[in-house]
Parts: structure tokens; C-alpha cells; sequence
């Protein structure tokens, strides 16, 4: 691999004024509609089951908010996500500027399907600790049942900002189901640059990457990378005998042999 760390990924509009010159929006519809299921399934899977009919003012007088937060955790657990967010809404209104708290809140409506307010609350959270690769995610998965064009501009903001190869897995996931192929190849790729001498993951994420389209050579090349940091992936392994390789000592490939 002979790119540098400080190398750019190909296809990403400049920032202008503060604001990212938009390539998204030449295909703004196709993006438009998608939902909480594109990352966030399987955190917010479970069923809506009855909710708590107390007021939040008498809950905020019931409970202190270590309980609060203990309640709201465990309605979340068991997928009450309106007993969650009652119990999490009395907590934010005495502590705003708790970041995890404004996270949960807004989570809890988005499995819900209110994102216009999940949206201002993940925001909160965003605001309060922008480098969250976490926080990242979610306020993009709500953005993105509002405006798919947003969702993405914010995610190339935030990934350029952060250089945090987690932001650019996630910017390239929603590229690549928004349509955007060669954006999020580039993505992708840009997350190999950040952190794939340390991690497998890059790679990983590389190697589905190309399934999805269709390039079993590639997808090839980059499970024999993640190969070079756990000879074992048993993951890996199994993908590779599927696409008929024989995996063996000399099969995995370093990081820094392709590009």
C-alpha cells in the first residue's frame, strides 16, 4: 500500500464557507428516503411495547437521576423506547449538556420513527462531543429519513474533520446504498489510509465493499490483508474457500503490499 496517511481520497467535493460543495445532490433522490435501517438495525431492533402513562413532571419528581437514567436504560433494554424516552427526556431537561444522555434520547425516538426530534437531540450530542464516531452514526441515520443529500454532505464533513477511518467506514456504507459507488470506494479506501496498519477492520469493510459490487478480485486481495493480522479469521477464511482460494501460511499479504 504506497499511500500516505496525509494522502486525499479521490471524489470529495472542498469545503467552501464552511460548507461542503455538494457531489451528492446530482443524485439527490435516489439517496432521499432511506432509513434507520442502514446502520443502525440491529442497535435499535426490538419491539415498541407499552409505555409508562406518568407524567414527566411527576417522574422528574420520583425519581433521582441516577434512577432516571438506570429506568431509562432498562425500558430501552427491553425495547419500551416511550418509557425511554420519558424517563431520558426528564433527565435531559436537568442536565442538557450530557452528551450520552442527549445520545440515548435520541436514539430511543428514532426507533420510534421520530427522527425530525431524534435529529435535534443527536445534534445536542454531536455538538457536545464532535469527534464521537458514535454519535456520528446516528445523527446521520436520522438526518438521513429526513434529507438522504444532507446525511451524506454531514458524513464528508465530519469524516474530513475527524480523519477517523470509523467516519469514513460509515460515509462509505452510506454512499455505496445511496448509489454512490465510486464515492464510497473512495471512502473506503481513505479508511484503509487512516487506520489500516493498525486494524483489520478498514480492510474488512474493503473486502464487503467489494462483494457488493461485483469484484471478487479485489474483495480477494483485501481478506488476504486481514488475514496478516489474525492468520485464523475464521470469517475471512470461510469467505475465501466460498470464492475457491486455499488459505495457508503463505497466503495472507501485509498491509503495505498493495495500494
Amino acid at each position: 500500500m504506497t499511500r500516505r496517511p496525509t494522502d486525499e481520497p479521490r471524489g470529495f467535493g472542498p469545503v467552501t464557507n464552511g460548507r461542503v460543495q455538494s457531489m451528492w445532490s446530482r443524485r439527490s433522490a435516489g439517496v432521499r428516503g432511506m432509513g434507520v435501517g442502514i446502520v443502525a438495525a440491529a442497535t435499535l431492533a426490538g419491539a415498541l411495547v407499552g409505555c409508562d402513562s406518568k407524567p414527566a413532571h411527576l417522574i422528574n419528581q420520583s425519581y433521582e437521576l441516577g434512577d432516571l437514567r438506570a429506568q431509562g436504560n432498562e425500558a430501552f433494554a427491553t425495547g419500551d423506547y416511550a418509557r425511554a424516552v420519558t424517563l431520558y427526556q426528564s433527565y435531559v431537561d436537568r442536565r442538557p449538556q450530557e452528551a450520552p444522555m442527549q445520545y440515548q434520547l435520541g436514539v430511543s425516538l428514532l426507533a420510534m420513527g421520530e427522527a425530525e426530534q431524534a435529529r435535534e437531540h443527536l445534534q445536542v450530542a454531536y455538538d457536545l462531543d464532535p469527534g464521537n464516531p458514535k454519535y456520528i452514526e446516528m445523527l446521520a441515520t436520522a438526518t438521513m429519513q429526513t434529507s438522504g443529500e444532507d446525511a451524506l454532505e454531514f458524513l464528508q464533513s465530519a469524516a474530513e474533520g475527524t480523519r477517523d477511518s470509523r467516519v469514513y467506514m460509515t460515509l462509505g456504507y452510506f454512499a455505496r446504498e445511496a448509489g454512490f459507488i465510486d464515492e464510497a470506494e473512495a471512502a473506503y479506501k481513505q479508511a484503509v489510509v487512516l487506520g489500516g496498519l493498525e486494524s483489520a477492520e478498514p480492510h474488512r469493510e474493503l473486502a464487503k465493499f467489494y462483494r457488493s459490487v461485483g469484484d471478487s478480485q479485489s474483495e480477494v486481495e483485501r481478506l488476504r490483508v486481514v488475514l496478516s493480522f489474525d492468520a485464523d479469521d475464521e470469517q475471512a477464511n470461510e469467505r475465501l474457500r466460498d470464492l475457491g482460494e486455499i488459505p495457508g501460511p503463505t497466503f495472507a499479504l501485509e498491509p503495505t503490499a498493495i495500494d
